[in-house]
């Protein structure tokens, strides 16, 4: 068994081990399609993804610089193999019936978790 299989492993573990503090969520891509020059706008399409299990995380005061992390963002972390689309920028996540939009993507080295950064 290599060692990103058994970090794999290791990662769906703990997700099912923190019980109720994963949470629901749904995950909505947003794709831009071509520039339409007469109406001055981009048409878009969207695809929605349920995620049965992520855990929400409040940033900790001292990682809060105003800036790249503002009062109120939220960390939510999901296995990659939860979601078939790559995170990006400007995408959407609702949890716990709250819209948040996606404003930073990170993956651990063994592409195994995405931590999303969220803003209201």
């Amino acid at each position: 068994m290599s060692l990103q299989t058994q970090i794999k492993s290791a990662a769906r573990e703990a997700f099912i081990a923190v019980g109720d503090v994963a949470v629901a969520a749904t995950y909505l891509s947003v794709a831009s399609g071509a520039y339409n020059a007469t109406t001055g706008t981009r048409a878009g399409t969207s695809t929605s993804y349920s995620l049965s299990r992520v855990i929400v995380e409040q940033y900790a005061a001292i990682e809060v610089d105003g800036t790249a992390v503002q009062v109120g963002d939220q960390k939510v972390h999901l296995l990659v193999e939860d979601l078939s689309a790559t995170p990006k920028v400007t995408d959407t996540i609702t949890v716990n019936g709250a819209e948040w939009t996606v404003v930073n993507v990170m993956q651990d080295p063994a592409r195994v978790l995405w931590t999303l950064q969220l803003r209201k």
